[in-house]
């Protein structure tokens, strides 16, 4: 998983360009789980870590999510948040931050 490119770049997956920023040690909230629950592991809405970045991006892509969160287990989350409102729901989950959690925001060119 290559997630060190400078955050202007734009990726390509399935004919969709993309950009993410990522965001550090973070989290926005709620889950959703991708279509189908491809990839899901277990009751919640996780994704199995061996997935790769350019995969769960593509099932964000499928169900609408704008958020990718791996957390410190190696679960992969979704979650869908308005632009607007990232900053504010980061703040309410601060007492949720752990060092291990990687919040990357994706952003579709089209």
């Amino acid at each position: 998983m290559n997630t060190d490119a400078p955050q202007g770049w734009i990726f390509q997956i399935d004919l969709h360009e993309f950009h993410y920023r990522y965001w550090g040690a973070r989290d926005v909230g709620s889950d959703i789980a991708p279509l189908n629950r491809e990839g899901c592991t277990g009751k919640d809405a996780g994704v199995n870590k061996n997935y790769t970045f350019m995969q769960v991006v593509k099932l964000a892509k499928n169900c609408g999510a704008n958020i990718i969160v791996k957390n410190g287990k190696g679960k992969w989350y979704l979650k869908r948040c308005k632009k607007g409102e990232i900053q504010e729901r980061i703040e309410k989950q601060a007492c949720r931050e752990k060092p291990q959690r990687r919040m990357y925001e994706i952003e579709w060119s089209c």
